[in-house]
């Protein structure tokens, strides 16, 4: 799965002329530590608080599954810890390598989606705006 969180738009906002001075380095920066804190967040939002959907046996244990949007049930742990960052420019990519990531996220015809990745991005989006706004001072 490949999310795009475009920095741009961010920068626009907020643009008063300072910040077309700032170099790409600062940028990249603010991208790197919302990045960060946004994969932490993920990992949080995953392996935490309660899910409501079916329950079943998985490899002898009870295992609940997540109710359509709420985050994906932590089973196991590969998807909390699969999710990595990177940035160019003035665009941060915050990524899974699983190819159930985007299922989740998306949905499928036999599943409502387990809208993670979004909800996660835009409770946390206002952090970046703050940083890049505080690079204009």
């Amino acid at each position: 799965m490949i999310k795009v969180v475009r920095g741009k738009r961010f920068i626009d906002e907020i643009q008063f002329g300072k910040l077309k001075q700032i170099h790409d380095l600062n940028i990249r920066n603010a991208f790197a530590e919302y990045g960060k804190d946004v994969k932490g967040k993920l990992f949080e939002t995953i392996t935490t608080g309660s899910r409501t959907g079916r329950v079943y046996r998985f490899r002898g244990a009870e295992h609940i599954a997540s109710a359509p949007g709420e985050p994906p049930a932590n089973r196991g742990g590969r998807l909390a810890g699969s999710f990595k960052y990177k940035t160019r420019q003035i665009e941060l990519i915050i990524y899974s390598g699983l190819n159930y990531a985007f299922f989740l996220e998306e949905g499928t015809v036999r599943m409502k989606p387990r809208s993670y990745f979004e909800k996660t991005n835009v409770e946390n989006s206002y952090k970046l705006y703050r940083m890049l706004n505080d690079l204009r001072a």
